[in-house]
């Protein structure tokens, strides 16, 4: 008993619900290498156990085939998808309460029900928002010159990490509160006006 709508670009980065910049690994790239060193030397594991280089490579490969896929759709037609499931007595009802509504043969062109974005223009954006948190999170760890990163940049990088994931639907917005509640101070505005 629920409705559903799903986005026709969602499907080409949805694969067998695996969305890119999805993996667990990619948090990585955002600590300091030294503590690998040492996360691996506490454990016993060899250093090879986590490599870097191949997350890198799998990230810069995944912006990549993202970036492709947009700037190919350019010219293709997407909508929405819509999946309503209800039980047989509920169908019943609707199809009484839609029988009693009178027909209308006009629809109101000029203010529709709904608003019209082309496949280009989606694809923009999208490509757009890829670029910009792409940037945040590969520069973030390099502001502080390259050799250490710092906590509050790993933070600052996950966070652009987390805007990657949930900018192409592969994360529920509503699942990661870190991007979303305010948890500024409130200060009146009497304190600062007597300082």
């Amino acid at each position: 008993m629920y409705s559903q709508f799903y986005s026709g670009t969602q499907e080409m980065f949805d694969a067998a619900k695996i969305f890119p910049f999805d993996g667990t690994s990619l948090e990585g790239l955002t600590v300091d290498p030294t503590l690998h060193k040492l996360w691996n030397k506490d454990t016993g594991r060899s250093e090879g156990s986590w490599d870097r280089g191949k997350v890198q490579k799998s990230y810069l490969a995944t912006k990549n085939r993202v970036c492709m896929a947009l700037q190919s759709l350019q010219n293709k037609y997407h909508g929405t998808r819509e999946e309503h499931r209800m039980s047989w007595t509920l169908f019943q009802r609707v199809g009484e309460s839609v029988r009693q509504v009178p027909a209308s043969r006009y629809i109101d062109t000029s203010n529709p029900p709904y608003h019209l974005l082309s496949t280009a223009l989606r694809c923009k954006f999208l490509y757009s928002n890829i670029i910009k948190f792409g940037y945040g999170f590969e520069y973030a760890p390099y502001k502080d010159g390259g050799t250490y990163i710092s906590t509050e940049t790993t933070k600052i990088a996950t966070m652009f990490l987390h805007l990657l994931q949930v900018s192409l639907g592969g994360a529920l917005l509503a699942a990661d509160s870190g991007l979303w509640i305010d948890i500024g101070i409130y200060i009146p505005i009497t304190y600062l006006l007597w300082y």
